[in-house]
């Protein structure tokens, strides 16, 4: 009799994978980062595939098998529908998503890291404001990421970084993520700039 077990998890990916299936790369509350597959996913009939969509929270059913680990069920918990209909918003979230299916390893669990992508998430897909925005507060939450990865601390910010930058880096480094930007006023300038500094360090660090 196969294993399973019951975690919530939020999707970070879904590719095809064989005739009818699905991939499917998550990062779950208590397991880390999960890589399943998803059987039948890839149908149009299929009633779990759209469980199983990018910024998607879930509670999910893992089958252990052999050579694979399997999505057994899911359900919807949030869908992040404002976020799903709005491109700059996919692409400010794509681009955190993308940064932890690169940066972390199969069965490294951490709940703060889990915490960090689910309130991004959420707060994402609530506000409304500009591209700029959206691309801000993403590049923050992967500055975020790196801190708790340990990848990054605030030693490495250079003499070239504006102070303003500078500041704002450290406060995200160290203080809770949404009581940072609930106080995060910043104008598009100054936004501008830290969204480029940033985009170069996270590149640098993410290789």
């Amino acid at each position: 009799m196969e294993a399973t077990y019951r975690t919530k998890a939020i999707i970070l990916d879904r590719q095809p994978c064989a005739e009818n299936d699905s991939r499917v790369i998550a990062y779950s509350w208590d397991r880390g980062k999960l890589e399943l597959t998803a059987r039948g996913a890839a149908k149009l009939s299929s009633k779990l595939a759209g469980h199983l969509e990018p910024f998607n929270l879930v509670e999910l059913m893992v089958v252990v098998g052999r050579g694979a680990d399997y999505a057994g069920a899911a359900d919807n918990l949030s869908a992040a529908g404002d976020l799903k209909n709005n491109l700059d918003k996919i692409s400010a979230g794509g681009y955190l998503l993308a940064l932890y299916k690169k940066l972390i390893k199969p069965g490294e669990s951490d709940k703060k890291i889990f915490l960090l992508l689910a309130q991004f998430i959420y707060w994402l897909n609530a506000i409304e404001a500009s591209r700029l925005y959206y691309q801000t507060i993403a590049h923050l939450a992967a500055w975020k990421l790196l801190h708790l990865l340990g990848l990054a601390d605030n030693s490495l910010l250079e003499a070239d970084c504006p102070v303003a930058v500078s500041n704002r880096l450290r406060q995200f480094a160290r203080g809770d993520f949404v009581i940072n930007l609930k106080n995060l006023k910043i104008n598009a300038s100054e936004a501008a700039s830290l969204v480029k500094y940033l985009n170069r360090l996270v590149t640098a660090l993410a290789g």
